[in-house]
């Protein structure tokens, strides 16, 4: 099993070895190259930013789907916001049935609780507790796998709290190595790190298990591209999360952002730098949306000296 200290060391290698040994399958009429049973692991979660210029990573999607799965949403319009490529997802053009991790996680279950607070309160009275799994891959899906648009891709997040650090495994059914494969690890290591806080435990590693980790035939000539570019220099660490009692609030603003028809360059954000620095990120994307230039230079202003300066451009 390898292991990585940032997302991108995984996405690059992991890409590699597909491309160059991966075997020729065909699901859906869609010619892919697939390894099978990958694993490894990520020692410091923190570093989920992806520099490659090639590969046109999103902050302004990964941050936005972070705040839909933090609301406990299966709304289409929501996400589609931030990607239309949603749009194919859904069977009633309303809802997400399946990809929708957050709903999952977050929902009440049987007890009034959701699966979340359920591992929160295990991992609180059992800190070593191995039973701390949660289920995003249900037998509904798979009954109704060969009818629906979207069937979740991730099957089960296990968290694992060891010398006071939470550790966190996920398993993932099917990985497509350029669409998902980041943002799926920026996600996961956000809840990763989320739950660390609210246990008041330090970030431990996180290992990425998938049944299917392929790349698609249509990337074949982007994949070399990006591997071509290589390794870019720049920070590829998040700030340590910070004020989580905020979220609430934060998925406010995100709202009021994402549905006004303008753009207040210098809309005020009261919440800690940390969710302020996202919100600004959020609302040059807003600005982008609306191909209004001089807003987009008055947030990218904003964002300097943050993490997401550096991936934003005019």
């Amino acid at each position: 099993m390898n292991n990585y200290n940032s997302i991108e060391d995984a996405f690059l290698t992991e890409l590699e070895t597909v491309a160059t040994t991966g075997k020729l399958v065909i699901p859906r009429n869609m010619a892919t190259v697939e390894n099978l049973g990958c694993s490894f692991r990520i020692s410091d979660p923190r570093a989920r930013l992806i520099l490659s210029s090639r590969r046109k990573w999103s902050i302004f999607y990964a941050l936005g789907e972070l705040l839909w799965h933090l609301a406990g949403s299966n709304d289409l319009e929501f996400i589609a916001y931030y990607s239309n490529k949603w749009l194919s997802s859904s069977d009633d053009g309303t809802t997400i049935q399946g990809s929708c991790y957050g709903h999952s996680l977050f929902a009440a279950e049987q007890n009034n609780l959701s699966q979340w607070e359920n591992v929160v309160r295990l991992l609180r009275v059992d800190p070593e507790s191995r039973r701390a799994v949660v289920s995003l891959y249900s037998a509904i899906d798979l009954a109704q796998a060969g009818t629906t648009n979207d069937v979740p891709c991730t099957c089960t997040l296990h968290f694992l709290r060891r010398e006071n650090a939470i550790n966190l495994i996920s398993y993932t059914r099917s990985n497509d190595i350029i669409l998902g494969f980041c943002y799926d690890i920026f996600i996961f290591t956000m809840l990763q790190e989320l739950l660390a806080y609210t246990l008041g435990c330090d970030v431990g590693w996180y290992q990425h298990m998938v049944g299917s980790l392929h790349l698609y035939g249509k990337h074949e000539v982007l994949a070399d591209e990006i591997l071509a570019e290589g390794f870019k220099t720049g920070t590829r660490l998040m700030p340590p999360l910070s004020h989580v009692d905020q979220i609430a609030d934060v998925l406010e603003y995100e709202r009021e952002i994402r549905v006004s028809p303008v753009i207040d360059p210098l809309m005020a954000f009261h919440v800690a730098p940390y969710w302020e620095s996202i919100l600004v990120a959020l609302l040059f994307y807003k600005s982008k949306k609306l191909n209004d230039i001089p807003a987009m230079h008055i947030v990218r202003g904003r964002l300097r000296g943050t993490p997401y300066y550096s991936l934003s451009h005019v």
